[in-house]
C-alpha cells in the first residue's frame, strides 16, 4: 500500500489519524505488509509519527532533494538542509525503513554539490534513495523560468557524470540498485516500485491515480471536484483507459527486465 504523491502528512494531525482510519477500514493487509507513506522533511513532527505508527505504517518516503541550502533555493523546496537530517533521524526512531528522494541536476550544480549531498545521505539512518534528474516540464515553473533564461539546464555529459557517481557511491554504501532510479539496503526494495517493474496490476484511488487491472491502464480524473462527483453518482472516476495487448505486453517485459537487477 503506497500513499501519496501528493503528501498525506500535509494534513493535520486529526486529519491525518482520520484519514489513515479510513485506509485501515478498507484495506485489509498480510501479515508481511509494506505501507509506505510519503512525507516532507518540514511536515514531520512527533504527534504525526506516533499517529503514522499508531495506524501501522512501516515505511516513510521522505522528499530530502538535497541536503544544500543553495540547491533547495533554487528547486523551491521550504525546508533546509539542517531540518531535512533532523527529520531522517527523528522518522528513523520511529519507523525504521526511511526511504529519501535526491534530485541530481539543478540549473548551477557541480559534480561536487551532487557528491556532498549523496556523503549527507549515506551519513544518516536510510534504507532506501531514489535519485532523479531535474526534468523541465511543461506548466511548471521551472519550464517557464528556462524558457525565460532564468534557469539553465545541466549539460547532459554532467547529469550522466552525477548518475554514475550515484551507482558508485550508494554502491560502496550498501544501497544496492535494483532498477533505473532506485537503490536500496538488503531486503528493503520498495514492493510498490517492484510492482511496475514487474507488470503487476495494481489498484488506484484519489484524483489522477493510475491502475492498471486486467490488461488495462486506467488513470481518474485529475480534478478532485470532478473526481468526487463521479463517485459519488456513481460513475467510473476513469478519464483515461488503454488496454495492453499480448505484444505489447510482452515488449514491455523485455525492457523492464534488462534494467531489474
Amino acid at each position: 500500500l503506497f500513499v501519496g504523491g501528493g503528501t498525506p502528512t500535509h494534513l493535520p494531525s486529526t486529519l491525518l489519524d482520520q484519514f489513515l482510519s479510513r485506509i485501515r477500514d478498507r484495506f485489509h493487509l498480510t501479515d508481511d505488509y509494506e505501507w509506505s507513506v510519503e512525507a516532507n522533511p518540514e511536515d514531520i513532527s512527533s504527534e504525526k509519527l506516533r499517529v503514522l505508527r499508531k495506524h501501522g505504517v512501516n515505511r516513510v518516503s521522505l522528499g530530502v532533494q538535497s541536503f544544500d541550502g543553495h540547491k533547495l533555493e533554487i528547486l523551491e523546496r521550504s525546508h533546509l538542509g539542517d531540518s531535512a537530517r533532523d527529520a531522517i533521524k527523528r522518522t528513523a526512531d520511529s519507523i525504521e525503513n526511511v526511504s529519501i528522494d535526491l534530485i541530481f541536476g539543478a540549473p548551477g550544480e557541480t559534480l561536487s554539490v551532487w557528491e556532498r549531498d549523496l556523503s549527507d545521505a549515506l551519513s544518516l539512518p536510510i534504507k532506501h534513495v531514489s535519485t532523479y534528474a531535474l526534468t523541465f516540464e511543461k506548466g511548471t515553473s521551472f519550464w517557464g523560468r528556462r524558457k525565460r533564461g532564468t534557469l539553465t539546464a545541466v549539460d547532459e555529459h554532467d547529469e550522466v557524470e552525477m548518475y554514475d557517481l550515484a551507482r558508485q557511491m550508494l554502491a560502496a554504501s550498501g544501497l544496492n540498485q535494483y532498477e533505473i532510479s532506485n537503490f536500496s539496503r538488503a531486503g528493503f526494495r520498495c514492493r510498490h516500485n517492484l510492482a511496475y517493474w514487474r507488470g503487476e496490476q495494481w489498484l488506484a484511488a484519489g484524483p489522477g491515480a493510475a491502475a492498471f487491472l486486467d490488461g488495462c491502464r486506467s488513470v481518474n480524473h485529475r480534478s478532485t471536484t470532478t473526481y468526487f462527483k463521479r463517485i459519488e453518482s456513481g460513475q467510473s472516476p476513469f478519464v483515461e483507459s488503454e488496454s495492453i495487448s499480448a505484444l505489447q505486453e510482452a515488449r514491455e517485459c523485455a525492457a523492464f527486465g534488462v534494467w531489474m537487477i
